[in-house]
């Protein structure tokens, strides 16, 4: 995944309620070393939704220097909480500055599925 400081890649997303999420960004030609991230995801009327980050250090976003990627995740637990069907979200990478940088973004479909576990309801 090539960047653009001057043009955002936009990416559209589907999850599964119910079920955990994970994208895996690879092939990014950013050096990442020390840099973090952050990630909202937002209804429509501009509500967050969830918000993962690199800070919280529980594993939401991991960023992985030697293998130039990034890897976003959403529990099964937490996209069980999930009542908006559409959204919208970006990826901020932030620098050892503390400088924000866009690096994603796009539309968020949430899918309701047909089986809903017992153990997350």
């Amino acid at each position: 995944m090539g960047y653009d400081s001057m043009s955002i890649p936009k990416y559209n997303i589907e999850i599964r309620k119910y079920c955990k999420w994970t994208l895996v960004l690879s092939e990014i030609s950013l050096t990442l070393t020390d840099y973090g991230a952050i990630m909202q995801i937002r209804s429509k009327d501009n509500t967050e939704i969830i918000e993962l980050s690199t800070a919280d250090d529980n594993g939401r976003i991991v960023i992985d220097v030697a293998n130039s990627t990034i890897t976003l995740t959403i529990l099964s637990s937490e996209t069980a909480l999930f009542t908006d069907r559409e959204g919208k979200y970006d990826l901020l990478l932030i620098d050892s500055d503390g400088e924000y940088i866009p690096f994603l973004e796009g539309a968020v479909n949430i899918i309701e599925g047909i089986t809903i576990p017992e153990a997350v309801v």
